[in-house]
């Protein structure tokens, strides 16, 4: 981890001239463009303290990726008046929106990272992951968005999972060959799930 940080210092400041320091947006942009992502994804301190949540469209080839720190995760309380059946419903029409590279408004904005931490957190595959993982393990949580084709439908089936990557970040190529070998299980196993 130090060894990348101090390439990614070194190629900042070669780009930006000996004697300019480089700040922590610089130093997470030029990590999160490494591994084939924009900071207009990222929008929290480091990588090194960020939870990853990918999220695919199998429907339009849709790859996203949205950081969430760890402190905010974890210090953030699930909503009781929020079920997972509503989260799924909020989040999937969000997050189908995001797919259709469609503009979020203000308001789902400002929800985005609520609903994602409550949906998260109310997941079996979370759970599973909290019992198995060390202390300040940062996490990477997969979000297929499957259900009908027909965007006016508005049926959407979130299927979560999670990885453990030796790499800091996931890069968008690897996020769709690992959804394309669970997309292939989940046809055979629930049918119903894509419509």
């Amino acid at each position: 981890m130090w060894l990348m940080k101090t390439l990614l210092t070194s190629r900042c400041i070669n780009q930006r001239g000996a004697g300019q320091s480089i700040n922590d947006k610089d130093f997470s942009s030029l990590t999160v463009e490494q591994y084939g992502w924009n900071l207009g994804v990222f929008n929290h301190s480091t990588p090194f303290t960020s939870h990853f949540i990918y999220v695919y469209d199998c429907y339009k080839q849709y790859v996203g990726l949205i950081s969430i720190s760890q402190e905010d995760f974890n210090t953030t309380k699930i909503s009781t008046s929020l079920s997972i059946h509503m989260c799924v419903a909020k989040l999937g029409k969000i997050l189908k929106k995001m797919s259709n590279k469609k503009a979020l408004s203000q308001t789902e904005e400002t929800e985005l990272a609520p609903l994602i931490i409550n949906y998260v957190k109310q997941t079996m595959t979370f759970r599973q992951w909290v019992s198995q993982s060390e202390l300040n393990q940062r996490m990477h949580f997969l979000i297929n968005i499957y259900g009908s084709k027909d965007d006016k439908k508005g049926e959407v089936v979130l299927r979560p999972l999670i990885s453990n990557p030796d790499a800091l970040i996931l890069t968008p190529t690897e996020v769709i060959e690992l959804n394309t070998q669970v997309i292939k299980a989940d046809r055979m196993r629930h049918p119903e799930w894509f419509r």
